[in-house]
């Protein structure tokens, strides 16, 4: 006879605002981080904790997975973990070896799109570069 899992997924919230969704299996304790932030030490033996740190709270969003509040929270917190991709890239300098080849390889014929996946920055990075030289 199989064993049905069963799951509790989880809304994490820091300072009041969407930071994780969780799935717990209530028979192994373990979690997963469905989207957001990867913050399972706030789990043990399949109980939430704060750890002292009062700006977390769990809200408990139910078991079904197909449910449209879980799907909800996965596009949110999963355009919030993009965004914060994005936030990371600015700022970014690039040596000037890497600007250096940035130019040949433009040159040769490369889109700004994959210039900026292969460094690692932003189109409006490479058009800047490519300008300057």
């Amino acid at each position: 006879m199989k064993t049905l899992k069963k799951f509790i997924y989880y809304l994490i919230e820091k300072n009041n605002r969407p930071y994780a969704l969780l799935r717990l299996d209530i028979t192994s304790h373990k979690t997963k981080t469905i989207a957001g932030v990867q913050i399972d030490q706030y789990f043990k033996k399949g109980k939430p904790v704060t750890n002292g740190d009062i700006s977390i709270s769990f809200q408990v969003l139910g078991t079904n997975p197909s449910s449209p509040e879980i799907g909800y929270w996965i596009d949110k917190l999963g355009s919030q973990v993009e965004q914060e991709k994005t936030n990371q890239k600015r700022g970014k300098r690039l040596p000037k070896h890497h600007i250096v080849s940035m130019n040949q390889l433009k040159e040769n014929g490369w889109k700004v799109a994959d210039l900026a996946n292969r460094f690692d920055v932003s189109n409006r990075t490479i058009q800047r570069h490519i300008r300057k030289h």
